[in-house]
């Protein structure tokens, strides 16, 4: 009988599914280095919202390609969001027609569901400025 009460607390414990919200600015992934003797324009605002789902902390679907090759945390619940919002930066960039970089972005992650590292919905909204960079 305690084997079977274990049993259901350990499958209500893996299924129920929680949801999170992470307002943040930018703090890794996508590299904004303005600074030398580099000349820049500011072209105007940019928007973008992008969608990641990971099973099992390895297989990562939806826009989750879009992150490109920036470095990725091994804590599994801190990758998925950083992908998320690496894929949000890099659509930001795509929708302005002809940025180079963004700068200045804001984000708004949510976690719409998880499950431990067995499956994670993330969602993320960028809001940031389109910058050209002039050679």
């Amino acid at each position: 009988m305690k084997k079977l009460a274990l049993l259901l607390v350990a499958i209500a414990f893996l299924g129920w599914g929680c949801s999170h919200s992470f307002n943040s600015m930018m703090t890794s992934g996508v590299d904004v280095d303005l600074s030398g003797t580099s000349k820049y324009k500011i072209l105007g605002d940019t928007e973008a919202t992008a969608n990641v789902k990971i099973i099992l902390g390895l297989i990562k679907l939806g826009d989750a390609s879009m992150s490109g090759s920036f470095p990725v945390s091994l804590t599994p619940l801190a990758g998925g969001k950083i992908v998320c919002e690496q894929a949000a930066a890099y659509k930001a960039i795509q929708n302005f027609e002809g940025a180079d970089q963004i700068i200045c972005p804001r984000f708004k992650t949510e976690l719409n569901l998880g499950i431990g590292i067995i499956y994670q919905d993330f969602t993320s909204t960028v809001k940031a400025k389109a910058v050209k960079v002039i050679p």
